[in-house]
């Protein structure tokens, strides 16, 4: 059971991390479409979508356990 967990623990998070970059990737380019400068744009897009990503992986990760409880 454990061995299955976590596999699936690791699934989850190779899963997250592609989605959360695949976020701040077209973040990122919707916000330089706005204005010529990028300075700032780059950190806005992390800043932005770090409460989203968090909750979206604690959201996740509940699931799971309560699937394995």
């Amino acid at each position: 059971m454990y061995k299955k967990l976590q596999m699936k623990l690791k699934q989850i998070i190779i899963g997250w991390i592609v989605y959360s970059l695949t976020i701040n990737f077209f973040d990122t380019v919707w916000w330089m479409s706005l204005e010529k400068t990028t300075s700032w744009r780059l950190l806005l897009t992390q800043l932005i979508n770090y409460c989203i990503h968090i909750n979206t992986f604690m959201n996740i990760l509940f699931t799971v356990f309560s699937w394995f409880v």
